[in-house]
């Protein structure tokens, strides 16, 4: 803990080092020191000195506020001060930013989005001091444009662009729109327009970025079913990158089937599934490629299982399953198209909630893990799982949700923290975060965050439910 605490800190002072001072850093250290206290108090606390700290009002110690409170794990706090300021300075920073988000977030013709643009430089002229808002805006309209396959207005506007990374960034996005419009011509020219940019980072400290370009070419290849090209390219990736990702080692093996070289494709399958980061697509791929390799899918269970055996071991071996002892907040939320449901007429029940908001891209990426668990302890009335959404950036996120949950077909009960009040008295500062709470209300187990396989994930919390129905008062 106070190794993190000291890393968290160098990181926030290195972070607001610009307009540093005695009473900034003074602000980070007792907001740091606080961090070892427990929610709720750890919150209130870090709150009032926020509260000391901008007492002034003005906007640098706002923004100084904002940027601590985000990378303590307090997003809605930052957001909430960071729209003050905006609010406070309507020519300042803050607003910059807020109105830099909405072109951003714009999807309009390319007319309307340009029109905001140059409302937007208008009112906050380009001086210099913070280009990365400026470029970004600039690639925006030019992917717009993209869209809409304007490429002459495409390339003026990237060409307005001095930054190598986003260029390259933007012809890659620009690619891949034009091969979903099936103009394989504008395609390649855009992703190797991209890769020549990269080229140029020639610095060793853009060694990874040069390597996860190349991997997008090599996808970009593989969906063009160039597959030796492809070879080639991913080849070079995945002997020069030294921490392999799931994602570069499920694309390698997909890359070898197509190149008949399915056994070396089985190998790197089966690694990723004894490791826990398999899913429905992984088995289906390794069960193609040992067709591909034994003629016929003879002797497939038996092959599979064993790989599965490992990783349940593994997963089992590597858990915690030593269990916290938190009294559980009492809440009652109201239901998605429903009525409310209270935690504390749950007592008696095992409840597992699930934090989440329609913008996480992890907390969706765990939600088929989450539906199989759900399926496989839906005969037991006793264990209760509660999806509750918070920290959203829309005002009314309702009709999303429901989009989303029917879309994807989730029979999952969605409560509503429209406020974060509930996330907050729980101590939730990142989502996905999941807490398993035993039937007496006690918080026994918390897990944040999702990068595993949807088996290694039903195991884990799997474990982790039967061990608090074990719990004995």
């Amino acid at each position: 803990m106070k190794y993190f605490l000291f890393i968290l800190f160098s990181f926030l002072s290195l972070a607001l080092h610009a307009q540093s001072n005695p009473k900034d850093s003074l602000f980070i250290a007792k907001c740091t020191a606080l961090l070892t206290l427990e929610p709720p108090q750890r919150d209130i606390a870090i709150l009032n000195e926020v509260r000391t700290y901008t007492k002034n009002g003005d906007e640098p110690s706002l923004l100084n506020a904002a940027t601590v409170l985000f990378y303590m794990g307090m997003p809605v706090a930052s957001d909430s001060i960071y729209m003050v300021a905006a609010k406070k300075y309507p020519k300042g920073a803050a607003a910059r930013t807020v109105a830099f988000s909405k072109i951003i977030k714009m999807e309009e013709n390319s007319s309307k989005v340009e029109a905001a643009y140059y409302k937007w430089l208008k009112e906050f002229p380009d001086k210099g001091d913070n280009k990365d808002l400026y470029e970004n805006a600039r690639a925006h309209i030019a992917t717009i444009y993209a869209k809409e396959r304007n490429y002459t207005q495409t390339q003026k506007w990237l060409s307005a662009v001095k930054d190598t990374m986003l260029i390259a960034n933007t012809d890659a996005t620009i690619a891949g729109l034009a091969l979903s419009a099936k103009d394989t011509v504008q395609a390649t020219k855009s992703m190797e327009a991209g890769m020549e940019k990269i080229s140029l980072l020639t610095d060793s400290m853009f060694n990874n970025y040069r390597l996860n370009y190349k991997m997008k070419y090599a996808d970009f290849l593989y969906q063009l079913k160039r597959y030796d090209q492809s070879l080639k390219v991913i080849t070079d990736v995945y002997n020069h990158t030294d921490d392999k990702s799931p994602e570069l080692e499920r694309l390698y093996a997909n890359i070898l089937v197509e190149n008949n070289k399915s056994k070396e494709a089985m190998v790197v399958l089966s690694g990723l599934l004894k490791k826990g980061k398999g899913d429905e697509k992984l088995l289906h791929d390794l069960k193609n490629a040992y067709q591909q390799v034994n003629g016929s899918v003879t002797g497939y269970d038996a092959y599979l299982q064993p790989l599965i055996d490992t990783m349940k071991v593994k997963v089992r071996e590597g858990l915690d399953l030593k269990m916290l002892d938190e009294k559980a907040p009492w809440f009652s939320l109201r239901v998605l198209d429903g009525d409310t449901i209270s935690l504390e007429k749950l007592k008696g029940k095992t409840v597992i909630l699930d934090f989440w908001a329609t913008w996480c891209g992890p907390c969706k990426a765990s939600f088929p893990a989450m539906k199989t668990t759900l399926k496989k302890y839906a005969a037991d009335s006793n264990v209760v799982f509660l999806f509750i959404d918070c920290m959203e950036r829309v005002k009314d996120p309702t009709g999303m949700i429901r989009s989303f949950l029917s879309k994807n077909e989730y029979p999952f009960t969605v409560l509503l923290d429209s406020e974060s009040i509930v996330a907050d008295h729980y101590g939730v500062k990142g989502i996905p975060n999941k807490i398993i709470i035993d039937k007496n209300g006690v918080i026994r187990f918390r897990m944040v965050g999702y990068e595993e396989g949807i088996d290694a994930a039903v195991e884990r919390l799997s474990a982790m439910i039967d061990e608090v129905r074990k719990v004995k008062y």
